[in-house]
């Protein structure tokens, strides 16, 4: 059965201890934390090489308030004049490396309408194009959403599900669910891996099929 990241995060800090676990553990849980979210970007990359991306691993982030841009603003070179032809919304950061499969809906709030994604250039391109698309488009530039004014009149929220470099952030994350990464397994055992580099420790990976680690403390005892 699937984890939740902090089922994941205790049995990380357990192997790396040595299953020693003292009120002033050295390991402390939001570090670890991080470390496997970190880590699972890393493995959502491999799923998408490996043509294995399941769509459990996409959460929606809904109901994302639709804003102004105040000022001019350069995007990718491109200085964008304050003459409300732009607006945006704010996202959480989405995993890199995997092209547009990192968001596969983001529109209207109801997920009745997907947005057209497009390069920035071949959005700004449309500024002085007079008709109105249909489904809207939109391009991604860091952690925002930038589309027409004239393609989201009247709407003042936004909803997407993507890939999110940290899914915590996604507002339908809940910490007692399992947490969405292609492996659970994978996932504990790279954390623990760079967690022991971070001391120094060497570490010795066997009898993968039952999921044990052997620290050195623990060769040692059995000596």
């Amino acid at each position: 059965m699937a984890k939740t990241l902090t089922e994941m995060t205790f049995s990380v800090i357990e192997q790396a201890s040595g299953f020693n676990i003292t009120d002033d553990n050295e390991y402390p849980e939001d570090f670890v934390a991080d470390i496997l979210v970190s880590v699972n970007s890393t493995l959502i990359r491999e799923a998408f090489r490996n043509r294995s991306l399941d769509e459990s691993l996409y959460l929606s982030h809904e109901n994302v308030p639709i804003l102004e841009i105040s000022n001019d603003i350069e995007l990718e070179g491109v200085t964008i004049k304050n003459n409300q032809h732009l607006k945006y919304a704010s996202i959480p950061p989405l995993v890199t490396g995997i092209g547009d499969r990192n968001l596969i809906y983001f529109g209207t709030s109801d997920f009745s309408s997907n947005f057209s994604r497009k390069r920035f250039q071949r959005l700004i391109n449309q500024l002085g194009i007079v008709f109105k698309l249909s489904n809207g488009s939109y391009s991604v530039i860091g952690n925002k959403a930038y589309f027409l004014s004239r393609e989201v009149q009247g709407m003042s929220i936004v909803s997407a599900i993507g890939l999110w470099n940290d899914p915590r952030l996604a507002s339908s994350y809940d910490p007692e669910m399992p947490f969405p990464t292609p492996s659970d397994y994978k996932m504990e055992l790279l954390a623990l891996q760079q967690l022991l580099q971070t001391k120094n420790v060497p570490y010795d990976i066997v009898n993968d099929g039952q999921r044990q680690i052997i620290q050195p403390r623990q060769r040692e005892e059995a000596r």
